[in-house]
């Protein structure tokens, strides 16, 4: 499934590096584990 996930105050897995996720990222992060294809 493709699923986008837009807020404005999380940081980008791919520009930001290794800095904490914080909600909206560790749900991507999860997606992704679980098969899922994750918009920024």
């Amino acid at each position: 499934m493709k699923i986008w996930l837009v807020e404005i105050s999380d940081f980008l897995p791919k520009i930001d590096g290794d800095n904490r996720l914080y909600r909206a990222g560790m749900l991507g992060k999860a997606l992704v584990e679980s098969g899922h294809e994750v918009f920024w």
